[in-house]
């Protein structure tokens, strides 16, 4: 043979040495060449020119390891999509392999489904649901090995069972609806737990309307009907389920007279504790009317949340008397707000001992002295390299000394230079160094932490006037918020530890801010009591009764508020010529004396109740209240405080 003889040629006819290194250069380039690496984990398994996945797999099934000859199908996914035939007849044998146990399965399945009726009584519907169950399982069996959904590999058995599956399901949906129209809503199970077909409910439901029939249903079963449909109920189904609920617990719990009012507020509490929707007027026959509330002045502003699906009115009774919707129905609720008081109480001081910064002095640097000793010594250290830089320069040099004595000299300027910045360095920093400081001084002081409860209390009084009962009854509910607020008084502007004392502690803008800030009531529970029957029931009088009874408990409730705040260590002695007079104690724990000049408003000094909002007043009797500063004069030091105690104020002879 002629022409360019090839590396392995060349090998052969070389020598030993060079025969043993084309050899292993040889052997080298085949391993990297034919070499595979299965996975990223620590423990992957290598794949070569001599061990490749289909090997790996048609091992693992000689060892009847499916599960783990499937799991290698999967990481190496893309070998058997494009290799030889040899590698897919692999996978076929894979298939074979998982098909021992899921192709019996799959055929029976499908046979089942082939040959099975629909639609069916319900009585059937549970081997129906199984049969579907049991076709599903097969899938899902299927799923899990990734093979059974590859295009080249998956048995035609598997795709014959999916498509009867998918048949038979969309028979059930189209079945549904006439089926769900005929199923008794009082069936257990619910509708859609026993169907065969698992069914979107909400969307099921959108179209639908509830049938007559579900009006005659027990309490029990439509509330086990809303059980079922839970939260899939439209608007309009939901609220008629809940009306349907609310009108069986009327039926099952009225008398022979029929339901009463307070009946009806049992069967809202029975329906929407249930969780079941009302309309916003489930009986017309009841009208609830918000009168104008307080007349007086009050404190803040409590509103009372219609949460009951009765129709409202908002007016004097006078003239709601005259109202259409009023005159048509059947019962009458008043509801009145007649106080709505804001009131604290100062339970205790605590004496807080701190620091204020009273000013500052000036004290040497210690900064300073050290930044002046650098300099003493930085500049002993230049004179000493200077000296040495000197000397190193003087004399003579013969020969070789003389490069010797240059590189000495060479040194000594180095050195020098660099003593040199460490002193001019030094100087820098003791000339940007103050001399002094400023220190601050810090003088002890007092102040005082109060202790605060303050409580709001809404007083409503309400009216059932029931004409359909021809009764009446009234009472009274009491609405009441409390808050307790630490709050420091006479703190220093200058403190010096605020982080310490001051943590946690409130301003007196924040107890004025609970005060003034609105509540709002439920009248669920404002008629709880008389839903439970706890209120007194009269004979039905005429209309005008309610507007006497309602302006009577808002003279009582004015009277009371008037009324002083009685205190269990009233004194025993009194001198008339000292009635008006009051002793005033501020949340910050100062005294001052002030006198009544009209029932409920005493006058003081400015000074007294400088820097606060709220006093406790002390009569001479011992009887304490609170009042408000409601008019300052600084340049009179004078104050006016707006008394919640009022009394009769009578000139005295001295």
């Amino acid at each position: 043979m002629t022409g360019r003889t090839t590396a392995n040629q060349r090998c052969h006819r070389g020598s030993i040495v060079s025969l043993t290194k084309c050899s292993i250069g040889m052997a080298a380039v085949m391993g990297l060449a034919a070499c595979k690496t299965a996975g990223t984990s620590p423990d992957s398994t290598e794949y070569s020119l001599f061990f490749s996945p289909a090997t790996h797999v048609n091992e693992l099934l000689d060892e009847n390891q499916h599960d783990e000859a499937a799991k290698v199908f999967e990481e190496q996914s893309a070998y058997f999509s494009d290799n030889t035939e040899s590698d897919r007849q692999t996978g076929q044998r894979l298939v074979s392999a998982l098909a021992v146990d899921l192709e019996p399965r799959a055929t029976a399945a499908t046979a089942d489904l082939a040959g099975a009726e629909w639609p069916l009584d319900r009585s059937a519907w549970p081997s129906v649901k199984q049969r579907v169950a049991d076709a599903q399982s097969v899938l899902d069996d299927a799923a899990r090995y990734e093979i059974m959904g590859h295009s080249v590999y998956r048995p035609s058995w598997l795709d014959a069972l999916d498509k009867s599956l998918s048949e038979f399901r969309s028979r059930l949906r189209e079945t549904a609806a006439p089926l769900y129209a005929s199923y008794p809503y009082d069936a257990e199970p619910g509708f859609f737990e026993a169907y065969p077909e698992t069914l979107s409910a909400k969307t099921f439901l959108a179209d639908k309307r509830w049938r007559p029939e579900l009006d005659g249903l027990s309490s029990k079963a439509l509330a086990r009907l809303h059980g079922d449909h839970g939260d899939a109920l439209p608007d309009h189904m939901a609220e008629r389920l809940g009306l349907a609920h609310y009108k069986a617990v009327l039926r099952e719990t009225a008398g022979s007279a029929g339901p009463s009012f307070a009946a009806m507020l049992r069967a809202i509490d029975s329906t929407t504790s249930l969780g079941m929707a009302l309309s916003d007027n489930v009986d017309s026959r009841v009208v609830v009317i918000e009168t104008s509330g307080v007349t007086g002045s009050k404190d803040y502003q409590t509103t009372v949340d219609l949460d009951l699906p009765f129709r409202s009115l908002r007016g004097h009774p006078k003239a709601i008397a005259e109202d259409p919707v009023a005159k048509n129905a059947d019962v009458l609720v008043f509801v009145d707000l007649t106080a709505a008081d804001a009131s604290r109480e100062i339970k205790g001081y605590d004496t807080v001992q701190s620091e204020y910064r009273s000013g500052t002095r000036r004290d040497p640097n210690p900064a300073y002295a050290v930044a002046k000793a650098a300099v003493y010594q930085a500049e002993i250290n230049y004179r000493q390299k200077a000296i040495s830089s000197t000397i190193s320069s003087s004399g003579s040099c013969y020969g070789w000394g003389c490069l010797g004595k240059a590189i000495g000299q060479i040194g000594s300027a180095i050195a020098e230079a660099d003593a040199k910045s460490n002193f001019e360095q030094a100087m820098a920093n003791l000339q940007s160094t103050p001399p002094t400081i400023e220190t601050p001084v810090y003088t002890p002081y007092t102040f005082r932490k109060a202790t605060i409860d303050a409580t709001k209390t809404s007083r409503i009084h309400y009216y059932v006037w029931d004409r359909a009962g021809q009764t009446y009854s009234k009472g009274a509910f009491q609405a009441r918020r409390s808050k307790s607020f630490s709050v420091a008084y006479n703190v220093h502007q200058m403190e010096r530890f605020p982080n310490k004392h001051l943590l946690g502690a409130n301003e007196e803008a924040e107890v004025t801010k609970f005060e003034k800030s609105p509540i709002s009531v439920n009248l669920s529970d404002v008629l709880g009591d008389f839903s439970q029957g706890r209120v007194a029931v009269a004979a039905l009088p005429a209309l005008s009764r309610v507007t006497k009874d309602l302006l009577a408990a808002r003279r009582v409730a004015t009277a009371s508020k008037l009324a002083p705040d009685p205190v269990a260590t009233a004194k025993t002695t009194r001198d008339s010529r000292f009635e008006s007079t009051v002793r005033i104690v501020t949340p910050a724990g100062s005294l001052g004396s002030g006198f009544y000049v009209t029932a409920d408003s005493v006058v003081t000094n400015y000074h007294v109740i400088e820097g606060t909002e709220f006093v406790e007043i002390e009569a001479h009797d011992g009887m304490e209240t609170f009042g408000k500063v409601v008019a300052t004069d600084i340049r009179l030091d004078l104050a006016l405080i707006k008394v919640r105690a009022s009394v009769d104020v009578r000139p005295q002879v001295l």
